[in-house]
């Protein structure tokens, strides 16, 4: 029997924050709250931080992608890594809007 990674990703939790976007100031209380009781789950600081680069808050969006980042690589999943180093890559240089 295959043991899955503890936080191998999900499509349908990766899909949330495009889900949550017309109700921002929600989703962002939601995932703080969320982050409050597992603040060592990549996946919500991946999720805050597309809410952010959606707004156009790129310096939150990238702290929140490395954060995110770094409990990936912690908890050893290399493809949530690759998918969070791609959206580090595509945010916009020194914080500024696209």
């Amino acid at each position: 029997m295959r043991e899955e990674a503890p936080f191998a990703p999900r499509s349908d939790l990766l899909a949330v924050p495009a889900a949550v976007l017309p109700r921002r100031e929600s989703a962002l209380r939601h995932f703080r709250e969320t982050i409050r009781l597992a603040p060592r789950e990549p996946l919500v600081y991946n999720s805050l931080a597309a809410i952010f680069a959606q707004q156009g808050n790129i310096d939150e969006a990238r702290a929140n992608y490395r954060i995110a980042l770094r409990l990936a690589s912690d908890a050893g999943s290399q493809h949530m890594m690759q998918s969070i180093r791609k959206q580090l890559e595509q945010l916009p240089q020194n914080g500024q809007k696209e």
